[in-house]
């Protein structure tokens, strides 16, 4: 290989690596979305589906956002039912629209898959 065409492969290379390397003009770093998520509101919307096989839909309406759906899955998809799924399926049996409460889930593109619930207020 002629100087000249060794020259020009090696800054072809490098060109090339430049792009692959992730380098960029940009400052900004996006950080991570947490996924796990905790809020606070009142029920405002009940779609319960266990007589269907399904599971529990509500929507949060918290003070500072807007609506937030969670959703408890149908006690069908777990095998052996474990007893903290029964008392979750059995605290959101027992809520009504106008009820207060804290969930914490899990974000997913249908909503918060609900963890844990806490009633504040009764309506």
């Amino acid at each position: 290989m002629r100087p000249t065409r060794a020259i020009v492969a090696a800054f072809a290379a490098a060109a090339l690596l430049v792009p692959a390397s992730g380098c960029s003009r940009s400052t900004r770093s996006v950080a991570p979305v947490s996924p796990v998520a905790t809020v606070s509101g009142e029920v405002t919307d009940i779609r319960d589906l266990r007589p269907s096989d399904g599971g529990v839909d509500f929507t949060i309406r918290p003070d500072d956002g807007p609506g937030q759906n969670v959703y408890l899955e149908s006690l069908y998809t777990a095998e052996p039912k474990p007893q903290w799924l029964l008392e979750l399926h059995q605290q959101v049996t027992d809520l009504a629209v106008g009820d207060g409460v804290r969930v914490t889930g899990v974000r997913t593109e249908r909503g918060l898959r609900l963890q844990s619930l806490t009633r504040l207020g009764i309506r």
